[in-house]
C-alpha cells in the first residue's frame, strides 16, 4: 500500500504493478472527515503485524489543521470500505498562548509499537494558511488498542522543541519497534541548531498513561547540509 498526496494505491508484491485493490484520490478516501475547503497531504503508511492492520494518517492543508487516520478492519485490503476512520484537531497556538496564531502541523511521521502510534510534526503558525512561520515541534502518542477497540486516545505533547531558534529535536521521527513486552516508545530527529547530534525522547507507560522524557542527546559523526 503505497500513499503519495492525492492518491492511495496497492500494488502487487510480484510485479510491483496496481492490483485494483485499492486506487482512490487521498481526498475522496477522507472525505467524510476532511474539513471544508480543505486538502489532505503528507501520507504515512504502516502494516502492524501485531493486529494485522494498515494504518494511513494524512493531515489536512487548513488552519488549524487536522490530523486523519486510517485503520483497516483486517490484513488483506479490498478497496475503499472497510476502514475506520478517526481524527483529531491541531490545538497548539503559537509560542503556547492562548488566542494566539493557529497552527498547521505539518511534515507528520508515524513510527508503530506493540502499544502505541508515535506521531511528530513541526508546527507552522500563522494568521492564514499562506503566511506561516516555523514555531515548534509536537509530539503525539495514539492508544493503539484503543483503535482497534473502536476508539481513539491521543496524549498531545505540544513544545518538544520549544521555538524555531531552540535547541532540540527538529521534524520528530516516531520509531517502529517490532520488540514485544515493550514499556516504553521513542521518538527521535536531528537536532534543530547543532550538527552532529541526534535527540531522543522517551515516552513511559504509552499504553495506559504516556507521558514524555527531556530531550537526550546523542552525538554522531559530524553532518552538515547536503551538496548543492
Amino acid at each position: 500500500l503505497a500513499g503519495l498526496n492525492g492518491r492511495l494505491r496497492t500494488l502487487s508484491k510480484a510485479t510491483g504493478a496496481p492490483d485494483g485493490a485499492l486506487d482512490l484520490d487521498s481526498d475522496v478516501f477522507f472525505a467524510s472527515i476532511l474539513p471544508g475547503g480543505a486538502y489532505t497531504s503528507d501520507p504515512r503508511v504502516r502494516y502492524d503485524r501485531r493486529t494485522g492492520r494498515w494504518l494511513v494518517l494524512m493531515i489536512s492543508v487548513s488552519l488549524p489543521n487536522r490530523f486523519m487516520l486510517a485503520v483497516s478492519a483486517a490484513s488483506t485490503i479490498t478497496g475503499p470500505m472497510g476502514w475506520t476512520l478517526f481524527h483529531w484537531d491541531n490545538t497548539r497556538r503559537q509560542g503556547g498562548v492562548s488566542g494566539a496564531a493557529t497552527c498547521l502541523a505539518d511534515y507528520p511521521t508515524l513510527g508503530v509499537d506493540e502499544d502505541a502510534l508515535y506521531i511528530g510534526v513541526n508546527q507552522f503558525c500563522g494568521a492564514d494558511v499562506n503566511a506561516l512561520g516555523f514555531d515548534s515541534a509536537s509530539v503525539f502518542v495514539v492508544n493503539k488498542a484503543a483503535l482497534v477497540g473502536g476508539s481513539l486516545s491521543v496524549a498531545q505533547f505540544d513544545g518538544v522543541l520549544a521555538s524555531n531558534t531552540s535547541d532540540g529535536v527538529y521534524t520528530p521521527q516516531g520509531v517502529d519497534n517490532f520488540d514485544a513486552n515493550t514499556n516504553e516508545g521513542y521518538v527521535i530527529g536531528v537536532d534543530n541548531r547543532l550538527f552532529g547530534k541526534l535527540v531522543l525522547h522517551r515516552i513511559a507507560s504509552p499504553g495506559a498513561a504516556p507521558s514524555i522524557s527531556s530531550a537526550i542527546g546523542i552525538t554522531v559523526p559530524a553532518t552538515g547540509f547536503p551538496i548543492d
